[in-house]
């Protein structure tokens, strides 16, 4: 049995696991936390990952969507089993 806790409003749920019921426990990445998110959506948009910046992309007078991840989303990479 593996023990797991789980944030949950301004408490936490703890439950126990199987360790045969887990395939993978996917963990988040540590980050800095973000002081003036104008200045890092700016600079992220003029120094993308994986892309080159959208200046070299769009051109006038084009429509764009931007989709963004927050906490309460799954975003992992793909994991071969």
């Amino acid at each position: 049995m593996s023990q797991y806790e789980f944030k949950y409003g301004n408490s936490k749920l703890v439950t126990e696991v199987n360790l045969e019921n887990i395939i993978y426990n996917l963990v988040p990445k540590k980050s800095n936390l973000i002081k003036n998110v104008k200045e890092e959506v700016i600079k992220s948009l003029d120094n993308p990952t994986y892309s080159f910046p959208l200046k070299q992309i769009i051109k006038p007078g084009e429509n764009i969507v931007i989709k963004v991840s927050d906490i309460t989303r799954a975003w992992i990479k793909q994991v071969n089993f």
